[in-house]
């Protein structure tokens, strides 16, 4: 792994944001930066889900139990 050493300018820049992206000069994404303590499951991170949205997950036809999954992957 390469490691870069940051001056204290950067530094306070990157620990300002939770998520922050880097991109080179014509903006193109190079890549991004989450701080330690917000991994992915930091509530900030996540996406949250209306209601609606919610309903019309569990609404849907074509999902299966894991026990169904299980019971079809034995099958085969």
């Amino acid at each position: 792994m390469t490691q870069i050493v940051i001056d204290p300018e950067m530094r306070e820049k990157l620990l300002q944001s939770n998520l922050v992206e880097f991109v080179d000069e014509s903006g193109a994404v190079l890549g991004s930066f989450i701080s330690y303590g917000q991994g992915p499951s930091a509530p900030s991170l996540i996406p949250a889900i209306s209601d609606e949205e919610r309903k019309r997950l569990y609404s849907e036809t074509g999902m299966f139990t894991t026990e169904q999954v299980l019971e079809r992957l034995r099958s085969l």
